[in-house]
């Protein structure tokens, strides 16, 4: 029989390898929503002009992952589906799933968008403030035994 030393270092190993786990899965369906819930740009649906050289893809393709800081990347990428910007969100969580993560989008008209000042596509709530708030039920789903108790 193992020892009492043993035992509990099994029982540690396999409880940070679920908590991981379940870290990964909240994370990554964060991310998700963020990217999903962005909008494509569909100029007949603005409440103003797109401005010059707009390109339909870019708010949901420049989203970026950081750890410890938000990313002050500027880089606008056009990616209608936003398979780029999960795959950016996929290898950071999958390399660091525990720690402050960052989840940022710097285009110049995205907190415009995050107030709903510029497309009929955002509700009142913005991308992030949705994201936010449909937060404990994401949590909720992946760790019903414990969260918010």
């Amino acid at each position: 029989m193992a020892s009492f030393s043993e035992q509990f270092q099994a029982f540690k190993v396999k409880a940070l390898a679920e908590a991981e786990r379940k870290a990964k899965a909240v994370l990554l369906e964060v991310g998700d929503r963020l990217i999903d819930y962005s909008p494509i740009g569909k100029p007949e649906t603005w409440k103003s002009a797109p401005p010059p050289g707009y390109e339909p893809g870019k708010f949901r393709g420049s989203w970026h992952h950081s750890m410890g800081s938000p990313s002050t990347s500027t880089e606008e990428t056009i990616d209608i589906t936003g398979l780029s910007s999960k795959a950016e969100f996929i290898e950071g969580i999958m390399a660091q799933p525990f720690g402050v993560h960052y989840f940022t989008n710097n285009v110049p008209y995205a907190l415009m968008l995050e107030l709903g000042n510029h497309s009929k596509q955002v509700g009142p709530e913005g991308v992030v403030g949705k994201v936010a708030a449909e937060f404990p039920e994401i949590a909720r789903r992946v760790v019903p035994e414990g969260y918010g108790k």
